[in-house]
């Protein structure tokens, strides 16, 4: 589908198209990532820091991220970290809302 609309040798230079993905972070080591962290910034927002360590515990962030670079060669992604994948409970979504 990807090359349907943009073709192999484009006429003008592609600048990249930024996407945020909201989840569970990104693993850095899995293998459809790894040969693409230049294209990778994120966050830990889950953490009392806010630190950059934004490790998927998960795997669905990680899942999501692989197919934007796949599908999307020219993309940069930025990862925040805003969820563990378990469900929070009425509390939390009180707090959070």
């Amino acid at each position: 589908m990807y090359n349907h609309f943009i073709p192999e040798e484009p006429s003008n230079p592609i600048h990249p198209v930024k996407i945020a993905i909201l989840d569970t972070g990104l693993d850095p080591e899995h293998a459809c990532i790894e040969a693409h962290d230049e294209r990778i910034r994120g966050h830990n927002w889950i953490s009392k820091t806010r630190s950059t360590d934004f490790r998927d515990s998960h795997g669905h962030g990680t899942h999501i991220a692989g197919l934007m670079l796949d599908f999307i060669p020219h993309a940069e992604l930025y990862i925040a970290k805003v969820t563990d994948g378990k469900e929070l409970d009425p509390v939390t979504l009180a707090r959070v809302s």
